[in-house]
């Protein structure tokens, strides 16, 4: 769900990502980061406390820079480089919400996909819920049997 903290996490992840790849020239592929940790810190700090934690945990950046006297190592000036991009981000909400309202979409589209594919080899195959949406809304699981009588047992069970 959207929430001030969850736009702000976005929004630091993609000025992070501006300054990994445009600035310090880091692969796009490695500038990709998951860590919990690091996008819990985007929730609660500011752009330049969730940078420094980047830089100097998962891609080991901060002595290097430091060494040959970037700006990125300065913690003011990745907090200027921050507010220069914020224009930016204006249209970042609404990007946001359009994804919460479309990605459920795609996700049934794609488990219809695969259930579609397994008729067309000859299975019987069908989605079905395993637990209440309540707790998650990813609460299919797609079952599949190659004979009708173990099909329908399946489907009992559940």
């Amino acid at each position: 769900h959207l929430t001030a903290l969850s736009l702000r996490a976005v929004a630091f992840r993609a000025v992070l990502q501006v300054l990994l790849v445009q600035e310090l020239g880091v692969d796009p592929g490695r500038s990709r980061l998951t860590s919990k940790r690091i996008a819990r810190a985007a929730s609660h700090s500011t752009f330049e406390e969730y940078s420094g934690l980047v830089l100097e945990g998962p891609l080991k950046l901060m002595p290097r820079l430091a060494q040959q006297g970037h700006w990125a190592a300065d913690r003011e000036a990745r907090g200027q480089f921050f507010a220069r991009h914020q224009p930016a981000l204006r249209p970042l909400a609404a990007f946001v919400v359009v994804q919460l309202l479309i990605s459920p979409l795609i996700e049934r589209l794609v488990l219809e996909d695969r259930v579609e594919f397994l008729r067309e080899g000859g299975l019987h195959a069908g989605l079905l819920p395993i637990f209440d949406p309540a707790i998650s809304p990813r609460n299919v699981c797609v079952l599949a049997a190659k004979d009708p009588a173990h099909w329908e047992a399946l489907r009992e069970a559940f």
